[in-house]
């Protein structure tokens, strides 16, 4: 499964990476607490599946606290594709955070880690988290 391939791609990077997919589940705030986050989805950003994609694509990439690169770019972005192809076209995409190019600008925490954030997919009945922590 695509969740496994990520973890491996990862390794042993610092920090620690949430992959999580839950089927007829009830509302988001829900959702977040299943999968481990505060249940304050107001605080969660729509993003369209592009900027998802860039997203969890510059995620995968480095590590939250030092930004220290533990995978290449296209790996990155195979990996990213495969996950997202698992959802339909409706699919709504959040995240816990600002973005520019591939930088994590601001943030609101979701978790007690000092650095943390990802992507949550709604799809349908079925929610879907990608979510790195890392403490500096």
């Amino acid at each position: 499964m695509i969740f496994k391939k990520i973890i491996e791609a990862r390794g042993d990077s610092d920090g620690e990476i949430r992959c999580s997919y839950i089927v007829n589940y009830g509302s988001l705030n829900e959702a977040l607490k299943c999968f481990g986050l505060f249940s304050k989805s107001e605080s969660l950003k729509e993003v369209k599946y592009n900027e998802a994609a860039k997203i969890l694509s510059s995620l995968l990439q480095k590590t939250l606290a030092y930004g220290s690169n533990v995978m290449n770019k296209e790996d990155a972005e195979v990996l990213t594709n495969e996950y997202l192809f698992l959802f339909s076209k409706d699919a709504i995409f959040y995240t816990n955070g600002s973005w520019s190019e591939q930088d994590l600008n601001s943030w609101t925490s979701f978790t007690d880690f000092t650095f943390d954030a990802g992507v949550i997919v709604k799809d349908e009945n079925r929610y879907s988290c990608i979510w790195l922590v890392d403490e500096d």
